[in-house]
């Protein structure tokens, strides 16, 4: 049998068939599996019969580590220039364990106001584990939208951990800086520090 660490344990229990007893039941034994912890456990089942027999059989538990994965933890904007300004997003990765990401590759799209795909870029992130991305335009505003993330050690991108949206908007605000952010989907995250109760 295989498990993730965190799923629940629900013992199977075994089946014993005898001359002697019509119901006979076993006795369980071996070790206790402990789905918090990463592991191989042996749960032995020991059965016996008025007639002295006695059997056993055993069921090996093997509980593995969750996968690592990926997600957004941050997507901060600023602008720069008037006319013909230009848009900057800073994106941060985290593994499944809230830990920083060096060296993940985040891909996505870049689209007008008009919601028209305009151009794809990719990033990496650094030892802080945060990458850039830039665009320019006319438009009253842009939007980044990831639509991958990937990096050496991990199995997949888990858009359900996103501690933010995967888009974000920004807006020409004539070169005064960034519109904070996408900001957390407080409907996911409700205990986020940027989430406030109304």
């Amino acid at each position: 049998m295989s498990l993730t660490v965190g799923d629940d344990y629900i013992e199977q229990g075994a089946t014993v068939t005898d001359n002697d007893l019509a119901t006979p039941e076993a006795t369980v034994g071996g070790d206790n599996v402990d789905t918090s912890t990463a592991g191989t456990y042996v749960v032995t089942y020991y059965v016996s019969d008025p007639s002295g027999n006695t059997d056993n059989a055993s069921r090996t538990v093997n509980v593995s580590e969750a996968p690592a994965t990926l997600h957004i933890a941050d997507m901060i904007s600023e602008t720069s220039g008037k006319k013909n300004w230009n848009a900057k997003v800073t994106i941060t990765i985290h593994g499944n364990n809230h830990n920083l990401v060096e060296g993940a590759f985040v891909q996505g799209t870049w689209y007008d106001e008009n919601n028209t795909p305009i151009s794809s870029e990719d990033c990496t992130t650094d030892s802080i584990g945060q990458c850039q991305v830039t665009e320019s335009t006319k438009g009253t505003s842009l939007t980044f939208t990831v639509i991958d993330v990937s990096a050496s050690g991990f199995e997949s991108y888990n858009p359900d951990d996103n501690e933010v949206s995967d888009s974000i908007t920004v807006t020409n605000d004539g070169g005064s800086g960034g519109d904070g952010g996408g900001g957390p989907d407080c409907t996911k995250k409700p205990d986020h520090p940027k989430c406030e109760t109304k």
